[in-house]
């Protein structure tokens, strides 16, 4: 399909594909990662691509975006976008059903046209990445033989109890929910979780459980791959116990938060006009996000809470319900404190979606509303919901705000570690990728002849890359890539050791990647000449060692301090004289 801000300029670095579902919840997780990628890589292009519908219906903004990210469609089979029934669960169930497939169907074919139009000029997907349902896309890409990773935009601990249920717990939760309901479950590596913690497509007599052979199929999906890969919209200290645990051969990395600090549209809108104001803290927010449908009953008990609480509110709405809840509104008061859009800069409100037990018993930032049965319909009564908006806006008001404001902050913290640099723990699959992708594409082709025909034009390509900027770590780790299992061409090669020397010489920028591997050269019987001396001793404080590698080891320790007791043990192991 279309593939806006083209450019007929063919570059050389690797060329990330981003597919996501039309919900606000991975469109913006998703387009803030392919901003980081396009902004990170030396000579990399980034194509963005969202079904035509997320387009029209200003889903995600293009303002301000780097030269090589650009933009694509495909088509969900609703261009003029997708409205599921509301008349019966049934009706939902089956009109979304057919949606999936749909989807399935035209974007086969739409992004098929994509793949092979920029391979016809020139410009080859090197690697795929895709948000949650999509399995299609990951079929796709194993077709091109194309490597793919999934990005995942719920919390890991979501993926974790997917990932248990559909191996070996399906039976356990199946009858706690038939028979215990308020019983308790241990899932590895996870807290005690009850029927309610789980996520509510699990539950066989939940609406939405329908959506549950998406999720097996997601799941099924990833054990295809020779090494599955799944980034998580999450970091290391808001979700600890998760992330440590191992799945099969998943290899999980946090890359998150990935929000922006930025917003780029709608600054002037009337609703933050009318936020302004405001007093601090005083103004509820209220969103169900993109796919959820209330029904009648429900609609009216909440704008009865909300009403009755004399609180001022934002309430971002779809489509489908905009007008009838606005009416509710408007008809029950008549001095508006409230403000009800269909849409609102979703930058400016987190649209992620999060697990209550998350939220509630690990976070400590919220309550969690209790419903009851009525008749055939599940409901929360309008009392359940001021009860909550009472304590989180006064009773616990003091607590939530703080515990917040902690996460808040660690979460900033992670941010300005990936935007200044110091991300080499989440980054490092990233890193892997870039050195993957390639890899994979040039020993995968038989037209380019493999990695030896190829390995002089991508040692140049590297080392340009490098000379460049030194201090992009990725670049350093494809050209050791490049060498991979063939230790003699990698010492031999003045290729490497020169761009080493040449980076080492210069005083404008970090020497940390260079000294790392002249570190691996010197270790694997590299013989250095008199320059390389030369040029590790001028950037030594400390009194040099006769053994070069040793000097290289202590001199990491002090440019490198988050590494230091790597460097340490790296000296350590030291045993051969150089």
């Amino acid at each position: 399909m279309s593939n806006d801000n083209d450019s007929s300029k063919s570059l050389t670095g690797p060329h990330f594909l981003f597919v996501t579902y039309p919900a606000q919840g991975h469109i913006n997780p998703s387009l803030e990662l392919a901003k980081r990628l396009a902004g990170t890589f030396i000579g990399a292009r980034v194509t963005f691509a969202a079904p035509v519908a997320a387009y029209n219906r200003r889903m995600l903004s293009k303002e301000n975006v780097l030269q090589n990210l650009t933009f694509a469609t495909y088509s969900d089979g609703h261009d003029d976008g997708f409205r599921p029934s509301t008349s019966s669960d049934k009706s939902r169930q089956q009109s979304s059903r057919q949606y999936l497939s749909e989807m399935r169907r035209r974007g086969r074919e739409t992004l098929t046209e994509l793949i092979e139009d920029n391979r016809r000029q020139n410009r080859p997907f090197t690697c795929v990445v895709y948000t949650i349902l999509l399995t299609w896309v990951a079929e796709l890409a194993r077709e091109f033989q194309i490597p793919s990773a999934l990005l995942w935009v719920q919390p890991v601990t979501v993926f974790s109890i997917f990932y248990h249920y559909f191996n070996g717990y399906a039976d356990t939760i199946s009858e706690m929910a038939d028979n215990n309901p308020s019983g308790i479950i241990k899932l590895p590596s996870l807290p005690l979780l009850r029927l309610r913690d789980l996520p509510s497509f699990i539950v066989p007599t939940n609406a939405y459980a329908f959506v549950l052979p998406a999720f097996l199929e997601q799941i099924e999906s990833l054990k295809q791959e020779e090494t599955p890969k799944i980034l998580v919209n999450s970091f290391q200290e808001l979700e600890q116990e998760a992330l440590t645990s191992v799945l099969d051969n998943f290899k999980i990395v946090p890359i998150g938060p990935l929000i922006t600090s930025r917003t780029d549209s709608e600054t002037n809108a009337e609703y933050v006009e009318w936020l302004d104001t405001k007093s601090d803290s005083s103004v509820l927010y209220i969103s169900f996000g993109t796919l959820a449908v209330l029904s009648k009953k429900q609609l009216v008990e909440l704008c009865k809470a909300l009403i009755e609480s004399r609180r001022p509110f934002l309430w971002v709405v779809t489509d489908k319900s905009y007008r009838r809840s606005k009416e509710d509104v408007e008809e029950k008061e008549e001095e508006i404190i409230s403000i009800v859009v269909s849409w609102c800069d979703q930058f400016r409100w987190t649209d992620q979606m999060t697990n209550a037990k998350l939220l509630e018993d690990c976070w400590r930032t919220g309550v969690r509303v209790m419903e009851k049965k009525d008749e055939e319909e599940v409901l929360v009564e309008s009392g359940e919901i001021r009860r909550c908006i009472e304590e989180v806006m006064e009773e616990k008001a003091e607590e939530f705000r703080r515990n917040a404001a902690r996460w808040r902050d660690l979460a900033a913290e992670t941010w300005a570690l990936q935007a200044l640099g110091g991300w080499e723990n989440e980054l490092d699959y990233c890193h892997e990728l870039l050195d993957a992708d390639r890899h994979y594409v040039i020993t995968r082709s038989p037209s380019l002849g493999g990695l030896e025909a190829m390995r002089e034009s991508e040692v140049s390509y590297t080392v340009k890359a490098i000379l460049a900027n030194p201090g992009n770590e990725s670049s350093w780790r494809y050209l050791k890539a490049l060498y991979k299992d063939d230790t003699e061409s990698w010492i031999s090669d003045p290729s490497v050791s020169s761009v080493c020397l040449k980076v080492l010489s210069r005083t404008d920028c970090l020497h940390g990647f260079a000294l790392s591997t002249l570190l691996d050269l010197l270790c694997d019987g590299f013989r250095p000449t008199n320059e390389h001396r030369d040029s590790v001793k001028a950037l030594a404080n400390e009194e040099p060692e006769t053994n070069l590698a040793n000097l290289v080891c202590t001199i990491l320790c002090r440019v490198d301090p988050i590494r230091a007791n790597y460097w340490a043990w790296r000296k350590s192991k030291i045993t051969v004289a150089i």
